[in-house]
């Protein structure tokens, strides 16, 4: 815990010395090399269609402003491991350093190496466990073959806190944690969390719930 203090005192110090500070809701990260397996056990697939990113924030805006002016802090912090969209942010190098500047909504959640669950979904993110493909749901729908793009059915492992409105509140996802659902064929990100194939998506990927 001391020595992740000691580097994001470290790290602040290099962007104060940048004369770059990030705006409300911008952060700036360092994009951590691409590997199998992330440093919080995430195993990113090569067969991935859009292949997340993980990175290192190193610096944060001060939060975005509702309607009426109010200040709502960011749920990221200079030192979270994060993931986000192979094509999220924008490149710049400060410092010498290729660093990219991106927006809070751009990340998908924060990778933790200490709790039990590994990944955290951000604001009205899930992450969902794919069920096998059946002609009938558990809940009694048929999905015909013939369909254009099949609708996958899968249950929801974990949640976001919610996405904001522009009064700042925050507002809760309609979907809960143990949820059947189906989703399009080609919806969300996947991730493989404790050797398991998962999927990040946001909540309005989602058809509807089963039951």
């Amino acid at each position: 815990m001391e020595e992740l203090f000691l580097t994001v005192l470290i790290e602040e110090e290099k962007m104060a010395k940048s004369k770059f500070r990030p705006l409300h809701d911008r952060v700036v990260v360092r994009r951590v090399e691409s590997e199998s397996k992330t440093a919080g056990g995430i195993i990113i697939p090569d067969t991935a269609k859009e292949k997340p990113q993980e990175g290192e924030i190193i610096a944060v805006g001060s939060g975005a402003r509702d309607e009426a002016g109010k200040l709502v802090p960011l749920d990221v912090k200079a030192g979270d491991r994060i993931l986000f969209g192979k094509w999220s942010g924008t490149e710049v190098k400060l410092n010498g350093e290729d660093l990219l500047i991106m927006k809070e909504s751009d990340i998908m959640g924060i990778i933790q190496k200490m709790a039990k669950s590994k990944f955290r979904p951000l604001h009205d993110r899930v992450v969902v466990r794919r069920v096998e493909s059946e002609s009938k749901t558990a809940g009694g729908i048929i999905i015909p073959d013939t369909a254009k793009e099949k609708p996958q059915e899968g249950e929801i492992i974990a949640i976001g806190s919610g996405a904001r409105d522009e009064a700042g509140k925050l507002v809760p996802l309609d979907v809960k944690a143990g949820d059947r659902i189906l989703f399009g064929k080609w919806s969300g990100t996947e991730v493989k969390l404790n050797g398991e194939d998962l999927l990040i998506m946001k909540e309005s990927d989602i058809m509807g719930i089963i039951g």
